[in-house]
């Protein structure tokens, strides 16, 4: 027989005290501790992955979730993120476990260091620790996911501390739409993707795509999916009932009755937009009232809403360069002067090179200075 070495023994034996010690210890409520899981949605019979995020103050040294699941969802695999790559145990439970009383199917979750002085299993700050795949029945539906009895206790005392339940919810359907985060940065355009799953083809869709205030639209440009013999889109914003601007698009095949969008998953449009906030901002982008029919009923079918963000990031303020390329130079004296003279707009930050919080002949000097080197 092998012998186990001496530190291996000492490893485990440590493992189960420390367990030991936690559950016999009395227990307190969470501090700055937080979970969260978005809702998500994904296709009948398919699998859909719902990223487990956490915002702690502290490093945690070892964490505990039950993953609580409906009927028809299995849970088919788990992955830990960059910030528990600390921890020297994460597993989770291969099969379902049973409450006693309600008889309820959930997955437990383990993460921990071995040894305090590895340090933290999970790093102390916001994001994503692990990401949990699900198989969804067939058809359409919408399952609830909870994540329960979520604990963690560290060193010195190793005092179990509980955070409050989290509840996700997880449609399954046969037609919808997704639209990723994006980063920007201030007075650039940003591709924003969006993206179909339809069961079947398409002949005629129209999308209302509402932007917040600040960002401009720039275009739209159909992806590989789309056949369409009629593309259109609006030339100018709308409006809604509570302020928010929209523009319409239109796609859809007119003479031959074909699908204008092929079915599976993919792209269908990309979005050009232009953000102007000049300080980090998170804009909404949001695709409402979305709605198709097809040959033989013509009967028109709505899709539920669709939302994703812009993240914004400052871009470095360079006194004179009004039109953002980096450098001042004749381009944005000429720009400067159209401003003044009222037959254009420019960067008001940019352009008030003096500082007197206006635009005027006084920064176009500043900036002819600045071109000349002076």
């Amino acid at each position: 027989m092998t012998k186990r070495p001496l530190k291996s023994h000492l490893l485990a034996a440590l493992a189960a005290g420390l367990m030991c010690l936690a559950a016999a210890l009395p227990m307190s409520a969470q501090s700055g501790c937080n979970i969260t899981m978005p809702d998500v949605q994904g296709s009948g019979g398919g699998t859909v992955t719902v990223p487990v995020s956490l915002t702690n103050p502290i490093g945690i040294f070892s964490m505990q979730i039950e993953v609580f699941l409906p009927d028809g969802v299995d849970i088919v695999g788990m992955e830990r993120a960059a910030r528990i790559e600390g921890a020297t145990n994460f597993n989770y439970a291969q099969q379902d476990q049973y409450t006693a009383d309600e008889g309820l199917r959930y997955r437990r979750v383990f993460i921990n260091n071995l040894i305090p002085s590895d340090g933290s299993a999970i790093e102390a700050g916001e994001g994503e620790i692990f990401t949990i795949t699900f198989q969804l029945p067939e058809g359409e539906g919408t399952y609830p996911i909870q994540l329960k009895n979520i604990q963690f206790f560290n060193p010195p005392t190793y005092t179990v501390e509980y955070i409050p339940d989290v509840t996700a919810n997880i449609t399954a359907a046969d037609f919808f739409f997704t639209i990723p985060d994006v980063q920007a940065t201030w007075g650039e355009t940003v591709d924003v993707p969006l993206y179909l799953n339809n069961a079947g083809g398409i002949y005629s869709i129209q999308i209302d795509l509402m932007l917040a205030d600040g960002v401009e639209f720039v275009d739209a440009i159909l992806g590989d999916r789309v056949n369409a013999e009629f593309f259109q889109y609006g030339n100018e914003d709308k409006y809604t009932v509570d302020g928010l601007r929209y523009r319409r698009v239109i796609i859809a095949n007119i003479q031959n009755l074909a699908s204008a969008i092929n079915g599976n998953e993919g792209l269908v449009l990309t979005y050009k937009l232009k953000v102007q906030y000049h300080s980090e901002a998170t804009c909404p982008v949001r695709v409402m009232n979305i709605q198709y029919f097809n040959p033989p009923t013509y009967a028109i079918e709505y899709i539920a809403d669709a939302e994703g963000t812009i993240n914004v990031s400052p871009k470095p303020v360079i006194a004179g360069d009004v039109n953002h390329d980096g450098v001042v130079d004749i381009d944005d004296v000429t720009l400067l002067i159209a401003t003044v003279l009222g037959q254009s707009n420019c960067c008001p930050i940019c352009g008030d090179i003096d500082n007197s919080q206006k635009i005027d002949i006084d920064d176009i000097t500043e900036a002819i200075d600045i071109v000349l080197g002076v």
